[in-house]
C-alpha cells in the first residue's frame, strides 16, 4: 500500500483516524 501517496487524501487521513479510534 503506497500510504505516502494515500495520505494526501483527505479521506484517507480521515478512515485512518477512524482505525486509530478503534
Amino acid at each position: 500500500m503506497n500510504f505516502k501517496c494515500n495520505s494526501d487524501s483527505p479521506t484517507f487521513r480521515m478512515y485512518f483516524s477512524f482505525l486509530k479510534n478503534v
